[in-house]
C-alpha cells in the first residue's frame, strides 16, 4: 500500500508534525492568525468530508454537530490554559493539543483517501460515515475553540 501513497503525503505529515511541535512552545500571537488557522482547518476538514461523501445530510449534520460540540462543550479540553492578553496580542503557553488536532485531522483524511483509493465498501457504511464525520467536526472545532478563546482573552483585557 505504501507504494501507492503520493509523495506529498509524507511531506505534509512532516510539515504538520513540525508545525505541531512549534505550537507546543510558548508564544505570543495575534488572535487573527489563530482565526486564520481555524478557518483553514475548518475548510480542510469540510473539503475532505464533502470530497468523500458528497453533500450527504448525515455526514454534514454529524460534522456540524461535532464542530458545535467541540466549540462549546469541548472547548475547555482544546483551549490553552493561562492565556494572557498583551495589548492586541495574546500570550499562549505551550500545548501539545494543536499537534494532536493536526495529526488527528491528517489521519482521518488519510483513512478517507485510502478508503476512496481502494473503493472500500466502508464508504457506504453508515457507522463509518457517521464516525468519520463526527471526528472531523470535533477536531476542526478544536482549532475554532482555541481561536475563540484567544479572541475573548484580548477582548476582555482591561484597556491600557
Amino acid at each position: 500500500m505504501t507504494a501507492t501513497v503520493p509523495t506529498w503525503v509524507p511531506v505534509l505529515f512532516v510539515a504538520l508534525a513540525w508545525l505541531g511541535y512549534r505550537l507546543s512552545l510558548p508564544r505570543t500571537v495575534r488572535p487573527g492568525k489563530l482565526l486564520l488557522v481555524a478557518l483553514g482547518m475548518f475548510a480542510f476538514s469540510l473539503y475532505g468530508l464533502v470530497g468523500t461523501f458528497g453533500l450527504a445530510p448525515l455526514a454534514l449534520g454529524l460534522w456540524l454537530l461535532g464542530y458545535a460540540l467541540s466549540m462549546t462543550l469541548g472547548a475547555r479540553h482544546f483551549t490553552a490554559r493561562g492565556l494572557t492578553a498583551v495589548g492586541e496580542l495574546v500570550r499562549m503557553p505551550g500545548s501539545w493539543v494543536p499537534l494532536a488536532l493536526l495529526m488527528g485531522i491528517f489521519l482521518a483524511k488519510f483513512v478517507l483517501g485510502a478508503a476512496m483509493a481502494m473503493r472500500s465498501p466502508m464508504l457506504h457504511d453508515l457507522a463509518f460515515i457517521a464516525g468519520m464525520s463526527a471526528v472531523l467536526g470535533v477536531l476542526s472545532g478544536g482549532f475554532g475553540a482555541r481561536a475563540l478563546a484567544a479572541l475573548r482573552c484580548v477582548a476582555q483585557a482591561p484597556a491600557a
